[in-house]
């Protein structure tokens, strides 16, 4: 995948997985969307999103049928990245796997994302 359509893969992920309760488009989220969004996230080696992803995956289909690709390969890519640890960016202050600090992980994704996309159109 090209570099710029990685962030654009991620933005558009990241907007198909935020429910907004305003709106009158109600939509049910499917479970593989964090999974392939997970897989992105590693990509740019965000691991923190990553690990988030994963786990949100994971935890959505953990009664899932044996077997399943995608929650073997999901369940084999969390326990690397966790066996890595490195965590980043943290902000100062906050424990890394607190919620504000995941929380503000996910701004600051989404923000660089949005800046890329803007100096690609100009």
């Amino acid at each position: 995948m090209p570099k710029g359509e990685l962030y654009k893969a991620i933005a558009e992920y990241e907007w198909i997985i935020t429910f907004d309760p305003k709106s009158e488009g109600r939509y049910l989220i499917h479970p593989i969307y964090y999974y392939w969004l997970a897989k992105l996230y590693e990509q740019k080696d965000w691991k923190a999103n990553a690990i988030e992803h994963y786990e949100k995956f994971l935890d959505l289909w953990k009664d899932a049928d044996p077997g399943i690709p995608e929650v073997e390969d999901g369940k084999k890519r969390l326990a690397g990245l966790k066996s890595q640890r490195s965590l980043s960016p943290s902000f100062p202050g906050l424990k890394k796997d607190s919620f504000e600090n995941k929380r503000l992980n996910k701004i600051h994704s989404i923000n660089l994302v949005l800046q890329f996309d803007s100096f690609l159109i100009n």
